[in-house]
């Protein structure tokens, strides 16, 4: 190609970028975040970053689970198909993160006091455990625990017949 060609085809798509916004549907406030890979291999906190901008699946429910807490739900794009049919297994690469609420006197919602997250990772990675990776943290990720945690392995394992997710507490 010459470098003629080779220019016009750079300028093409500096130009299709920007008309497009190039943004893959990413708000402002989540664009200079990463976005969670495809095919995860290692379990980080970049797996989670901006859920927010996520679909939320669930709002409000009031759980015991994890702890005593109204809980938001967010999926992201490659899980949220599954989450919503009940369609198992969930594909690599989908992430459900649960915001949990401090639950103050009459149901209302309180300040955010953890999260909780669960990332579906490459095959092998845990197989007795459906493959998938746990999240643990507070609010402003300071003190996180994450990887093959036996504490919420040994709870969802009672939901194997549904890939170890709750389901039923999400329609």
């Amino acid at each position: 190609m010459s470098l003629k060609a080779s220019a016009s085809v750079a300028l093409f798509v500096v130009f299709a970028c920007f008309a497009t916004g190039c943004s893959g549907g990413k708000t402002a406030r989540n664009a200079e975040q990463a976005a969670p890979p495809a095919n995860p291999t290692e379990v980080s906190l970049e797996l989670i970053k901006g859920y927010r901008d996520w679909q939320r699946a669930v709002a409000n429910v009031n759980t015991e689970a994890h702890i005593s807490a109204i809980k938001d739900v967010y999926v992201n794009d490659e899980g949220i198909g599954s989450f919503r049919s009940g369609e198992v297994p969930f594909p690599v690469g989908s992430v459900i993160v649960k915001e949990n609420f401090k639950f103050l006197s009459g149901g209302r919602k309180g300040e955010l006091i953890a999260l909780t997250a669960m990332s579906k990772m490459n095959p092998g990675y845990n197989p007795e455990g459906g493959d998938w990776a746990y999240i643990q943290t507070d609010p402003k990720f300071a003190e996180t625990t994450l990887g093959k945690l036996e504490k919420c392995a040994s709870c969802h394992a009672s939901a194997a017949n549904k890939d170890f997710v709750f389901l039923s507490r999400s329609k």
